[in-house]
């Protein structure tokens, strides 16, 4: 889109809305529901280039996501490391299509870790199946924003 405006509202609609999937479980698939909204946020942030930006999208996300009108620990977590991945994105050398798959797969890993640490061990397999299923969906946003930002990046 050539304006950067319109290109934004259509992201954050397309974050609100799928953290609005994600907190009703809606594309749940044998007990794994993908995190729609890292996914989105991080996929997002290789054509948004403004880190204000970026944060709006993470505080409308998190807003859809709260389970009760209380900021969790997780909620938190959930912040700080999307933060943190969104600035190692900016500087890594490698394009988006190698680095994204990478990131959330790492996000997934790390959210895990901090939330629940036996998680990992116990059910490594969902897990794993979890992190196929964030990046795939990461895949599909990352084209989908490419198509909103009208750049090429890939």
């Amino acid at each position: 889109m050539k304006n950067i405006f319109l290109a934004r509202a259509i992201s954050l609609a397309i974050v609100v809305f799928v953290s609005y999937v994600q907190a009703f479980h809606l594309l749940e698939f044998g007990g794994v529901n993908p995190n729609l909204a890292a996914a989105a946020i991080l996929a997002a942030s290789f054509f948004e280039k403004n880190m204000g930006v970026i944060i709006l999208f993470l505080v409308a996300a998190l807003a859809f996501l709260l389970p009760q009108p209380v900021i969790t620990m997780d909620l938190i977590l959930f912040s700080a490391i999307m933060v943190a991945l969104i600035f190692f994105d900016r500087f890594a050398p490698w394009p988006p299509v190698f680095l994204l798959p990478l990131t959330v797969a790492v996000f997934t890993a790390v959210f895990y870790f901090v939330t629940v640490p036996g998680y990992l061990l116990q059910n490594y397999l969902l897990a794993a199946a979890e992190a196929l299923y964030n990046v795939l969906v990461a895949y599909l946003f990352l084209v989908i924003f490419e198509l909103i930002y009208e750049t090429k990046k890939t």
